[in-house]
């Protein structure tokens, strides 16, 4: 279709540099030869396709362009044999084994000085495929690849392999190594609740502000429990915490309590209730409207 062509514009357009297209494999070149031959039979590589815009008469245009260049496809075949080779040519693109891809991946943290790549980065694999979530998609694999013994990445890249375990290897705190952690930030920090935008981390590296917001409803069932070992270590912590869990659910009763109050008036006060009242009492048990 359209948009079909105008993909295939804009990925085949730069192999009418001979240069480019001399790198590429014999079999993928001969195909995207025969890609740009057939393109030049109607002028694809020097077509202007219409940007995208709001306005009508754009869009008109954008129509018109559309159905002449879709019906000379149609006539002559065209699209059909972009179709095959395209398929053909991503047919011969190289699929990599786990080994190659960790080969790759481990060069460009190399490159980026020893630092994991960022998920958002715009760095490809070979395949064509995204570096950006590699490592977050495959930790136990690639841990356990350049762990094993005798591996040739930990030979090849030894560095960056130790990145790697080492950032596997960071302290998973549990729930209640957690809550230690904060109750001993809040003995430091005067007993009182750590800010949102606190910079204190936890020793697992995760941010302690949005700890008690997010977490406050299995920290006060934590912390109450009988013979917990929390108000033994940390009373006085532990007393602020459970007051302001106790404010909170007050102040959240109250707002719903004046929710319905509001909700309660409104319908008193509403135009159709009034209407719907009155309405009624125009009309008699026997169905008569009464005069």
């Amino acid at each position: 279709n359209y948009n079909y062509l105008k993909m295939l514009r804009k990925k085949y357009n730069k192999y009418l540099q001979d240069d480019l297209l001399e790198k590429k494999p014999l079999k993928r070149k001969i195909i995207i030869k025969e890609i740009i031959k057939i393109g030049s039979n109607f002028d694809l590589w020097n077509y202007e396709f219409i940007s995208k815009d709001n306005s009508n008469n754009n869009q008109k245009n954008s129509d018109n362009e559309r159905k002449d260049l879709l019906s000379v496809l149609k006539i002559e075949g065209i699209l059909r044999n972009f179709s095959d080779l395209y398929n053909r040519v991503e047919e011969l693109t190289p699929k990599l084994t786990d080994e190659e891809k960790l080969l790759e991946y481990l060069q460009a943290i190399k490159d980026n000085d020893n630092k994991i790549m960022p998920i958002r980065s715009p760095l490809l694999f070979s395949d064509g495929t995204k570096m950006g979530r590699y490592w977050n998609g495959n930790k136990d694999k690639i841990y356990k690849i350049i762990t094993e013994e005798g591996n040739p990445f930990i030979v090849q890249y030894k560095e960056q392999c130790e990145v790697l375990i080492k950032e596997y290897d960071k302290k998973q705190l549990s729930e209640e190594e957690k809550l230690f952690e904060y109750l001993q930030a809040m003995k430091d920090n005067g007993n009182k609740i750590i800010p949102t935008r606190s910079p204190l981390l936890f020793s697992d590296g995760t941010k302690m502000g949005y700890y008690w917001s997010n977490k406050k409803d299995k920290i006060y069932k934590m912390i109450i429990e009988e013979g917990n070992l929390f108000i033994i270590k940390y009373k006085d912590q532990c007393e602020v915490l459970i007051n302001e869990y106790v404010k909170f659910q007050e102040k959240k009763k109250k707002e719903q309590e004046k929710y319905k109050e509001s909700e309660s008036d409104f319908r008193e006060e509403s135009s159709f209730d009034k209407t719907l009242k009155n309405e009624k009492g125009k009309y008699s048990n026997e169905g008569k409207k009464v005069l």
